[in-house]
């Protein structure tokens, strides 16, 4: 439960920095948007991945399909719809993993 509700409040940070255009202040100038979060989204399941030990092509898929469930719940929350992410089946979050990506 408890990894839920930090799940929750981290998409719910990300999403309101998308909505207020919030800019860096630290590092390179960027503003929070759709294509920022997705790129950091993207890099850090492949620097994941790069320093596994171990892996297969399903340990793989699996994070890849995580990243697209994030960005579907990000863009969820973007467009105030909060629905919880424990409310979709897994035939829900099988199909999102296929779909393009959402932000």
């Amino acid at each position: 439960m408890e990894d839920l509700a930090t799940g929750r409040m981290s998409v719910a940070q990300i999403a309101q920095r998308i909505r207020h255009s919030v800019k860096t202040n630290q590092g390179p100038a960027a503003t929070h948007d759709a294509a920022l979060v997705k790129r950091l989204l993207q890099e850090e399941c492949e620097d994941i991945l790069r320093l596994m030990k171990t892996r297969d092509a399903q340990t793989e898929e699996r994070y890849r399909k995580a990243v697209k469930i994030a960005l579907r719940w990000i863009k969820n929350y973007v467009e105030l719809d909060y629905r919880s992410l424990g409310s979709y089946t897994r035939a829900d979050l099988d199909r999102i993993a296929l779909e393009a990506d959402a932000l």
